[in-house]
This record gives structure tokens, C-alpha cells and sequence, in this order.
């Protein structure tokens, strides 16, 4: 019985997902409640569910022509050198300091994507050693905070780049390759510990697939303020979700 919950959550956040690129946090929750995981195998599952979803997601936004490759890749690389070390971390730390992090960290991301933003009016980023630095530095640091807490690394490298200027649609189709990257570095980290759970992998994964592609196709028809906004009450919903189940 606890699959059909489960499965009916995976599929809201798979089409949330394909839409604003984050989302992914709920399935931690869940994965909790209706799984009876404990909280590290929760996340380390989690994260290893975004993978099919996110090499789905990642071909739907190239070809409806929003993939900048000249921004994912630096950010690929930053979540690739990172993630692994931020699974490695997530062995060795309690739960709640743990929670409570990751629900500030969220909280934080929903602020900053609810403010303004005015740096690139237009879809197109023009290239520059300062976009590709700054694109690394995000994709490192949120990549080492996905491998730490499973959340995925779009939930904050999104945000971050939507405060930075970024178009939002373009953040979320780069971030879409790049939860491709943060995944497998992730997923090898947590499965050496031993902390993937597969018989709750497969199903889930597959739930998120199936409304990740859905989701995808109707992003571009979203304006950019609504889809920015959808982005920002998301993280600011998640993280507050978050740190009440933590402390109360």
C-alpha cells in the first residue's frame, strides 16, 4: 500500500521537475514517511532517481532549442568534481543538523529567486571568462550540497542563477544536464557506502520519468516572471516543509 502514495508523489514532482527543474526535494520526504527509509538512505536514493529524469529532461529542452551548452558545460563540471565529495561528507553527519541545513539552504534559494532580476533581458547569455567562473563556482558549490543532502542540484543552482540574471528558462533546461552530472558523481559516492535502497529506485524512477518529459514540453509556453515566481514559492514551500518536519 505504500506504493501508491509514493508513486502518486513521484509523479506531481516528476512534472514539477520537467517545469521549474526542481521539485525533487519532496520525494526525500516521502521516500521517509511512506518507505520507511532512514533519512541518509532517503536522499541518497532520492538523488540516484534523477538520473533517467534528468537525461530525459536534458534531450526535451535541446530539442525545443533552449540548451546553452556554452553554460552547462562549466556548470557539468562543477557538479561532477564536487558531488562525490559532498556524498562522501553526508556518511559521517547526524540527521537533524543535516535537515536543518539543507531547509535553510532552500529557504535562502527561494529569496533570492523572488528578487529581481535584470542582468540578461534575452534568451541568449553572451560568453566571457566571468560567465564561465561564475557558472563553475555555482555548479561546484550546489553540486557538493547535492551529493551532501540527496536534494539534487538544481533546487539551488537554479535560484542562484535566476539572482544572478539568468534567463529562467535557460537555467532550468542547463540544470537539466547538469542534475545528469551531480546524480552519477553522487550515486557512486552513496552506493561505495552502501546507502542506496534499489528496490525503491526502480519504481520511483520511474513514476518521475514518465511526467518529467510532460513536463518539459510545457515549460517554454510558462512566461519567464511566472515561471520565476512558480520557482521561487516552491523552494520557499520545500524548505519551510523541511524545517517543521525537522524540529516539530
Amino acid at each position: 500500500m505504500i506504493f501508491i502514495p509514493l508513486i502518486s508523489i513521484c509523479l506531481i514532482v516528476g512534472t514539477i521537475i520537467g517545469i521549474t527543474g526542481i521539485g525533487g526535494i519532496l520525494v526525500i520526504p516521502s521516500l521517509a514517511f511512506f518507505g520507511n527509509l532512514e533519512t541518509h538512505v532517503a536522499m541518497s536514493t532520492s538523488l540516484a532517481s534523477f538520473l533517467v529524469g534528468a537525461i530525459v529532461a536534458t534531450y526535451s529542452y535541446w530539442r525545443m532549442g533552449f540548451m546553452d551548452w556554452k553554460l552547462a558545460t562549466p556548470l557539468c563540471i562543477g557538479g561532477l568534481l564536487f558531488a562525490y565529495l559532498g556524498a562522501w561528507v553526508n556518511s559521517g553527519l547526524p540527521t537533524v543538523p543535516l535537515n536543518t541545513m539543507l531547509a535553510l539552504l532552500i529557504l535562502f534559494a527561494g529569496v533570492s529567486a523572488l528578487r529581481p532580476w535584470t542582468a540578461f533581458e534575452s534568451l541568449h547569455v553572451p560568453s566571457s571568462s566571468y560567465v564561465t567562473s561564475t557558472v563553475f563556482f555555482i555548479g561546484g558549490s550546489t553540486g557538493f550540497i547535492a551529493g551532501l543532502t540527496g536534494a539534487g542540484g538544481p533546487i539551488l543552482s537554479i535560484p542562484m542563477m535566476i539572482m544572478l540574471g539568468f534567463p529562467p528558462v535557460v537555467s532550468v533546461a542547463v540544470a537539466m544536464p547538469y542534475q545528469i552530472m551531480t546524480a552519477f558523481s553522487g550515486t557512486i559516492g552513496n552506493v561505495v557506502h552502501g546507502k542506496v535502497d534499489f528496490a525503491m529506485l526502480v519504481p520511483i524512477t520511474i513514476a518521475q520519468v514518465v511526467c518529467i518529459f510532460l513536463g518539459a514540453r510545457m515549460a517554454p509556453y510558462i512566461p519567464a516572471q511566472k515561471l520565476k515566481l512558480c520557482i521561487g514559492l516552491l523552494c520557499l514551500a520545500v524548505g519551510s516543509f523541511i524545517l517543521y518536519r525537522t524540529w516539530l
